[in-house]
């Protein structure tokens, strides 16, 4: 039953983005990729962009065998790089993970062209600035 799947979803990322917050990556850190992703690509999972950068961060690392190219793209694709602020943005762009993917370097490049030109008119016309990269983590409402 997709409602009771989606409640489960709920309640452990609710859980995860306390421990998130604590620098607590136990249990994350256990997650399997394809649970990781549904999470990290959920709207609704409510929590600090860069604490979920560094939780990556931390998966990844937890592992050496999550350190290929192909994981590397498909998890770090799911952070929202144009959420982060400029400090937080300088520092996902010099970690060493960020640079070993090139989805992920592009994204950040991206976020980074977002974050200098989206007050200028011309570039809003002309730049593709839309989809979940863009938009904010939000409360569910239950």
């Amino acid at each position: 039953n997709e409602r009771i799947v989606s409640a489960s979803l709920y309640n452990l990322e609710a859980r995860l983005a306390k421990q998130l917050a604590q620098e607590n990556y136990g249990i994350w850190n256990d997650l399997s990729q394809s649970l990781l992703v549904r999470m990290l690509d959920d709207d609704h999972f409510f929590c600090n962009e860069y604490l979920l950068f560094r939780a990556t961060r931390s998966w990844i690392r937890y592992n050496q065998e999550r350190q290929t190219e192909q994981v590397l793209s498909d998890v770090l694709a799911t952070i929202r790089y144009p959420i982060l602020t400029p400090e937080e943005l300088y520092e996902v762009e010099r970690d060493e993970i960020v640079q070993q993917s090139p989805t992920a370097s592009s994204l950040v490049q991206n976020a980074l062209r977002y974050k200098l030109f989206k007050s200028c008119p011309r570039a809003r016309h002309t730049e593709n600035w839309e989809g979940k990269q863009y938009n904010p983590r939000k409360v569910k409402e239950i």
